[in-house]
């Protein structure tokens, strides 16, 4: 029963963070539409923030251990292809994280994730020219690979056609490296 109460209440929270938003968000609503009282919530979660990295956790570990296995593989279609199935999988908490989560502790989760991609693409960088590569070209290309992602998950009506544009995308994303890193 415990289980159930459990799966309820994150069902619920992630229905009223969606439609809210992590501020605007009741605890009391979550409950209500969970069919339990407050105390149930409490017993557990630590509370609405506790609640929100529970639904988000497992989808942020595994962008981060894609990161980790493209370091080792240095291999763009491995990447994009993974990172597409998993935002498709996770499309809801992706949702949550980068539209819903103003006023939690992921408000910022955009920038964590660029600093992520900074760290991985420096190495990267430094790995396949042995040089300091250009911290600025760095961040842009960051933020360029995270927003093209995100863009062509939001924009395509399934999978199978974001995967089958990614491959427009890696081409994209191999040229500006190409250009900007490895001269």
């Amino acid at each position: 029963m415990k289980r159930d109460t459990k799966e309820e209440l994150l069902k619920s929270a992630k229905s009223e963070i969606l439609k809210s938003g992590y501020r605007k968000a009741s605890v009391r609503r979550i409950c209500e539409n969970a069919g339990v009282t407050t105390g149930a919530l409490y017993f557990l979660f630590k509370d609405k923030e506790d609640i929100f990295a529970t639904l988000v956790d497992d989808p942020l570990t595994r962008f981060e251990e894609i990161i980790r296995n493209h370091f080792e593989k240095i291999d763009v279609s491995y990447l994009i292809e993974e990172l597409i199935s998993l935002f498709f999988r996770y499309e809801d908490e992706f949702r949550l994280l980068f539209l819903k989560a103003e006023g939690s502790p992921f408000e910022d989760i955009r920038d964590r994730i660029v600093d992520l991609l900074e760290t991985h693409n420096r190495n990267l960088a430094k790995r396949i020219t042995g040089e300091e590569p250009d911290q600025f070209a760095i961040h842009w290309i960051s933020h360029e690979q995270l927003s093209a992602l995100m863009n062509l998950t939001e924009h395509c009506g399934s999978e199978e056609e974001a995967l089958k544009k990614g491959k427009d995308l890696e081409k994209y994303l191999k040229a500006g490296w190409e250009a900007l890193i490895i001269k």
